[in-house]
């Protein structure tokens, strides 16, 4: 679970991604009616953040991990430099990054994000051990995939408001 906050096209922004270590995010559930697997968080846990340099016609995209994990950067900020110019709304943002996500979670044989870090975090303790003795290595060379996962788009575009009104100054 992350934010980015695109401008004039591009990721301006990207918050750090909510999540113990790699492949298990933070996560809310009623841990009465779960299973009880898993890692659960309170939203007391979440981290919060104050983003002071928003312009009109910026893009807030917050999202679940099942969207930073099967899309590129580069392919977000196509898909909004896309819509932003088709004059299209922050719902049909969020809804195509969402089914690009989708997409890309049942290809086997799309390199996405989490396939990639996969294939660096597979070293585990060895891995971490010759690291830091300045050995590097690579592991997991070649894992391919999305990452089936629930997917949750929030986006926003950034406005002027007109003092003392309920309107809001076209972009």
């Amino acid at each position: 679970t992350a934010f980015v906050l695109l401008r004039n096209g591009k990721i301006f922004y990207r918050s750090p991604t909510q999540e113990y270590e790699f492949d298990t995010p933070y996560q809310l559930a009623d841990t009465e009616i779960s299973d009880g697997y898993g890692v659960f968080s309170e939203p007391e846990d979440a981290l919060l953040y104050s983003v002071r340099d928003i312009r009109p016609g910026d893009v807030l995209v917050m999202a679940s991990d099942g969207l930073f994990d099967n899309l590129q950067e580069y392919e977000i900020e196509q898909i909004v430099s896309e819509k932003m110019a088709q004059g299209a709304g922050a719902e049909s943002i969020a809804r195509e990054l969402m089914e690009r996500a989708r997409a890309h979670s049942l290809d086997p044989n799309y390199v996405s994000p989490w396939a990639q870090e996969k294939g660096q975090s597979e070293s585990g303790f060895i891995g971490g051990t010759l690291r830091k003795i300045g050995i590097k290595a690579v592991f997991g060379d070649g894992y391919r995939g999305g990452k089936p996962d629930d997917i949750s788009v929030v986006a926003g575009i950034a406005q002027y408001l007109i003092p003392g009104t309920d309107l809001f100054l076209p972009i």
